[in-house]
């Protein structure tokens, strides 16, 4: 009876010890937040550390909140910070912080400990460049004054946001942000709408509300190339890098132009997510995945907007003419192996992005306008069409030639002259044979 007694002591004591010791934690679901669902204490997987960093940086923790392992899940973990690496290049929102890692209790109880230093200077920097090169729109580009619409988004669970990062992120992730009223998330909240009433109707299909938000941030933005080139190291005040940088400054980098491009698409009830990754050369790029029929596709309005373009008109001139590149692609796309960055972000979705590319040149064809043509007479009635309907000053007309005559491009360029002040542009990367036809001004 006595051993039994003696038993009993020592378990009460071992309980306590622990006890004792996972009192002194506070466990990430422990914290009191109300509206995005709160991550696991026990990671099970590197998914599972994402969302708890993401969670983090959108609450901005600064305490210590610590985590464990599944049983399961050790067994597979070299240490902690194997993990936190993978899940801190993976995440959404967690890398604009610096993450700091203790697992000197690891070893003992199997906890380890994480601390973000939060800087509170975050997109605060406006560019240092105006720049005012000329977009040649496509000849059907067109801001419309805009009537308000119920947007899709506003059917989905409401959390609170005050900042242009917890707003794209709830976009993205299934939420209809509520923006606190006088923050930055409320403005640019409103001006992303007012965006989508001037480009997008409710009754529109979802390839033109994809189309047309593409056409905005090819043909609306200006790339920032002072930002993206500088020297500077901390760039997290750079507004270029957020949605800031579209909508208060119509300038922007690839991160912030990737960004709005999740948010708007997303508003209109369109999966779309802004990825990043490297190429081989250590550069790296942001751009989105776009889900449309069910598939997903690779889209950029990046590389959709080339650097600018000398047209010795008058003088020397730049213009900025967009294309529909990288409006729905495939796995490689148009870029070969200049593409090839590696996507660190959403691995879920990777697999899934379609082989072949979307015909939107057959998309956007109809009765009247044929933007596939097999010789210059389609060629000719396509821009007999488009002069007769639209304005084409600083306009251009892109379409895609299916056809195997080896004098259709020299063919091209003496019909372009004869049309008096145009030329003719074939991007330097594009799938198949890709023109386009520049309608300068009179």
């Amino acid at each position: 009876m006595k051993k039994i007694f003696l038993l009993f002591i020592l378990i009460l004591t071992l309980v306590s010890c622990n006890n004792q010791s996972q009192t002194k934690y506070l466990f990430i679901d422990n914290l009191s937040y109300e509206g995005l669902e709160k991550p696991k204490r026990e990671i099970s997987s590197v998914d599972d550390m994402i969302y708890a960093l993401d969670y983090m940086a959108f609450y901005r923790v600064s305490d210590k909140v610590s985590f464990k392992f599944t049983d399961d899940y050790k067994k597979s973990v070299f240490n902690p910070q194997q993990v936190i690496n993978q899940a801190y290049d993976n995440a959404d929102l967690a890398d604009v912080y610096a993450i700091h890692l203790d697992d000197s209790n690891y070893k003992n109880d199997g906890v380890f400990t994480l601390y973000y230093s939060m800087s509170k200077d975050i997109a605060t920097s406006k560019p240092t460049k105006e720049y005012d090169y000329k977009f040649i729109h496509n000849f059907d580009y067109k801001l419309n004054e805009g009537s308000s619409y119920e947007l899709d988004i506003n059917n989905r669970k409401e959390v609170e946001c005050e900042n242009s990062e917890q707003l794209y992120y709830l976009a993205m992730n299934g939420y209809n942000p509520k923006p606190k009223v006088g923050s930055m998330a409320e403005v640019i909240y409103n001006l992303a709408k007012e965006v989508l009433y001037k480009i997008t109707t409710k009754d529109m299909d979802d390839f033109n509300k994809i189309k047309n938000i593409y056409d905005y941030l090819t043909n609306e933005i200006y790339y920032d190339f002072d930002t993206a080139y500088t020297t500077e190291t901390y760039l997290v005040k750079e507004q270029a890098y957020y949605l800031e940088g579209v909508f208060l400054n119509k300038c922007a980098v690839c991160d912030g132009k990737a960004k709005a491009y999740a948010l708007l698409l997303n508003m209109v009830g369109i999966d779309c997510y802004r990825v990043t990754g490297y190429n081989e050369l250590g550069y790296d790029h942001a751009w989105n995945i776009v889900k449309y029929n069910n598939k997903y596709y690779t889209s950029c309005t990046t590389y959709g907007e080339p650097s600018p373009i000398d047209f010795k008109i008058d003088g020397e001139n730049k213009f900025i003419v967009s294309n529909y590149n990288m409006l729905l692609q495939n796995r490689k796309t148009p870029f070969a192996d200049e593409w090839e960055y590696v996507i660190n972000k959403h691995r879920n979705i990777i697999d899934k992005i379609e082989d072949d590319a979307f015909d939107v040149y057959e998309k956007m064809s109809n009765n009247e306008l044929n933007y596939k043509c097999n010789n210059l007479d389609d060629v000719k009635k396509l821009v007999n069409y488009v002069k007769e309907k639209y304005d084409i000053n600083y306009k251009k007309i892109e379409f895609n030639y299916i056809g195997n005559d080896e004098n259709f491009k020299n063919d091209l360029i003496s019909y372009v002259k004869s049309l008096g002040n145009a030329n003719a542009l074939n991007p330097k990367y594009n799938i198949g044979d890709l023109y386009q036809i520049i309608f300068m001004g009179e």
